[in-house]
């Protein structure tokens, strides 16, 4: 929800325009050529990450527009418009709770953590500051990166643990492993969503199967047989394998801009997948001293942003309390969850 109404935003009239909104998303969509200019420039950033790759593919692919305006923009927005509030969860909290600062809000003016009500002007996000001083000014961050993170319920290895095709229990780093592989597999179907060549397309279909045969029910096996440092090595092995049979598809693709397109894609894309790592922010809270914020939080110059969805589907918790001033909330839940789960729960 939160990456369709960022979409939505991308016209300062859409609450009397939603015509203009159904024509993009019918529409052609966005060139392929067009998103990996946009990843050419993220890939210069420290904290260029599996969110900036997982926005772009999905802001280009499902969203069909590249929508690289800056939210603090929209301080100034018309005002037939409801006021646009984000929530994200943060990583760690979210994982080794129960630690307040989960909750993460996103709005044109402020961002920061709802239940410690610590908060950063939004355009200095992804700033770098120390003890609550500004030491470094980054560039503000933009629609397509806050719609990767929004939408990045794929960050989380235990949400997708039941879906993947392994036998039996798996360990942590096994399922790391073939967790990997589904998100790659993914990642190529919205890849897919933005090509309309069918040379190219087949050519992916030819990728996808590579995959699949490099990622069986058999790998599983094997590595649940193993002692954790023989497991470690056959892991190595495994994703080294998986770069050279890539590398080899690339390679046998016919000259010309789909195949420089891939390479450019794999060259950035497998190396983050092996290494995992989601929604890279610079910490405004690093070694900020006040007693209400997290000794993690404190300690770390940088946290992790996921999809909000993860704990509870519609993210209304930004919303409640004094700070909001609201009676009602009335809430569209279409998920597959129960959809009164009891917020205290969370």
């Amino acid at each position: 929800m939160n990456r369709s109404m960022a979409s939505l935003y991308s016209d300062p009239k859409w609450s009397s325009n939603m015509e203009d909104a159904v024509s993009k998303l019918s529409g052609s969509g966005v060139e392929l050529k067009q998103a990996l200019a946009w990843v050419g420039e993220k890939t210069k950033e420290e904290n260029f990450s599996l969110t900036d790759i997982w926005g772009v593919l999905t802001t280009a692919g499902v969203m069909k527009q590249m929508n690289e305006r800056q939210l603090s923009h929209e301080v100034d927005r018309d005002v037939t418009n409801p006021y646009p509030i984000y929530c994200a969860v943060e990583k760690h909290s979210f994982s080794n709770g129960p630690f307040k600062g989960k909750w993460f809000e996103v709005s044109p003016h402020e961002a920061g953590f709802t239940e410690l009500g610590l908060f950063v002007e939004t355009s200095l996000l992804g700033s770098k500051f120390k003890s609550g001083k500004l030491l470094e000014k980054k560039p503000e961050m933009d629609i397509i990166q806050f719609q990767g993170i929004f939408g990045s319920a794929l960050a989380n290895e235990e949400t997708v643990k039941k879906k993947l095709h392994a036998i039996g229990n798996i360990d942590a780093a096994t399922e790391k492993y073939l967790h990997a592989r589904k998100v790659f597999n993914n990642l190529i179907c919205l890849f897919r969503s933005t090509i309309e060549d069918p040379i190219a397309l087949s050519d992916l279909d030819q990728l996808q199967k590579i995959l699949q045969d490099k990622c069986s029910c058999n790998d599983s096996v094997e590595l649940r047989s193993k002692c954790p440092k023989e497991k470690e090595s056959l892991l190595q092995q495994l994703n080294r394998d998986l770069l050279v049979a890539v590398q080899t598809w690339s390679q046998g693709l016919e000259d010309g801009g789909f195949k420089s397109h891939v390479s450019f894609i794999t060259e950035h894309l497998i190396p983050l997948i092996i290494k995992w790592e989601w929604g890279t922010i610079n910490n405004f809270l690093y070694q900020y001293q006040d007693s209400s914020v997290p000794p993690y939080l404190q300690s770390k110059e940088q946290f992790h942003l996921m999809d909000a969805g993860l704990l509870i589907n519609v993210p209304y918790p930004s919303f409640l309390g004094d700070k909001r001033d609201i009676d009602l909330i009335i809430a569209p839940e279409y998920s597959a969850g129960n959809m009164f789960e009891v917020i205290k729960d969370k």
